[in-house]
């Protein structure tokens, strides 16, 4: 059971608390030998989980389970299954389950969704990013695109068409004005020194129709970096990145280091 403890001890910092706080009252008892392979925070404080379990604090989940923010389980919330590889918790209360590489939603309650039917991607790679009021953005299908889901339906929104080619999408997240800042990542010239420089990365920022913002001049990343992107205050955001350096040798955590970076909303670091 310490496999997964410290990831369900560190959900609520996310939620809730300041971060890096450690919260001990947040330890939900979980099956033997359990493991956790997929969690999502919800907007009222509380978290879902998924993997191989077969209860919570002695009360039978089927592998998919929500918690209520100090780490209880959450009754109100009974799947009859749980087989699951990743969750993404909607504004609305519905949760969108990956099984297989399809995407199925559930209502509040657990139970499959029997009104709605989510025109959600099946049978191809799926990345969920963010979600909004109105819109859920995911990126999807080989070449990878981003796409917009209206909320209320969850059918394909037609008003959004990214129209991006030369710079696939790899993590969106919003930007201020209803615009998103978008981390696109493509093949470039491997090095023998550098583990990950075998992807240039590109930082763009697009209107809420899905097109380019020209007003915004594209960041171009060291190439030797894998990112991550998030918002950071002032319409600006933050860029983490992992250098590894081979050598000639399988990357450790004896040549790994990271970089983080806050921008403007000019693309200017600060």
């Amino acid at each position: 059971m310490a496999f997964f403890r410290p990831l369900l001890l560190l959900l609520p910092t996310l939620l809730q608390a300041q971060p890096g706080t450690l919260l001990p009252s947040f330890f939900p008892q979980l099956s033997s030998h359990a493991t956790v392979n997929a969690t999502s925070p919800s907007s009222d404080g509380s978290c879902f989980l998924a993997g191989d379990f077969h209860e919570i604090d002695g009360t039978a989940r089927p592998g998919l389970a929500k918690l209520s923010p100090d780490g209880t389980l959450d009754t109100s919330f009974t799947p009859a299954s749980g087989a699951a590889s990743g969750l993404f918790a909607l504004p609305t209360g519905h949760l969108m389950l990956l099984n297989h590489d399809s995407w199925f939603l559930l209502d509040p309650d657990g139970s499959p969704n029997s009104v709605l039917v989510p025109d959600l991607p099946k049978n191809e790679s799926v990345s969920p990013q963010f979600h909004t009021e109105g819109r859920l953005y995911l990126i999807a299908g080989t070449p990878a695109t981003l796409r917009a889901y209206r909320t209320s339906d969850f059918l394909r929104d037609s008003s959004f068409v990214s129209a991006i080619t030369t710079h696939p999408p790899y993590q969106a997240v919003p930007a201020a004005d209803s615009k998103l800042w978008l981390l696109t990542r493509s093949p470039s010239q491997p090095s023998p020194l550098y583990y990950n420089s075998n992807f240039s990365h590109t930082l763009l920022r697009l209107l809420e129709n899905g097109t380019v913002d020209s007003s915004f001049t594209p960041l171009e990343l060291p190439a030797e970096h894998a990112y991550s992107l998030e918002t950071a205050p002032s319409d600006g955001f933050r860029l983490v990145g992992e250098w590894l350096i081979r050598y000639g040798f399988w990357p450790s955590a004896t040549n790994r280091s990271f970089t983080a970076d806050q921008y403007n909303s000019a693309g200017e670091k600060i």
